[in-house]
């Protein structure tokens, strides 16, 4: 969950990535990304949806989901009274493009200190 996380850091919203556990139950985590590396603010855990939600919005901030749950429980999330949120739709491309940039960037900067 941490490495989908991962993808939106430097974000100022918080972050959830959910996966379909199936029986209307999701893989989550929750996380601040606003730093470079993610900080937990929920522990990875499998969960009913509803629970999912509520913790989500207990944090009264603004939450990305993200992750192949989100068109499992897109539906279930824009019901959610209160709950602020957007979607992030992450493609595989996307994925190998920010590791290929951050890749470059870190030999770059070791260069740099040589």
């Amino acid at each position: 969950m941490e490495g989908l996380a991962y993808n939106l850091a430097g974000a100022e919203a918080l972050v959830c990535p959910i996966m379909d556990a199936r029986r209307q139950q999701a893989y989550y985590g929750i996380y601040d990304v606003s730093k470079e590396v993610p900080v937990e603010i929920e522990k990875t855990d499998a969960a009913p949806i509803e629970v999912v939600l509520q913790k989500a919005k207990e944090t009264k901030r603004e939450v990305i989901f993200l992750g192949d749950g989100v068109p499992v429980f897109q539906e279930k999330i824009k019901q959610c009274e209160g709950l602020l949120y957007r979607f992030f739709a992450q493609t595989a491309c996307g994925i190998r493009e920010r590791l290929l940039l951050q890749h470059l960037e870190r030999n770059i900067m070791s260069r740099a200190d040589r």
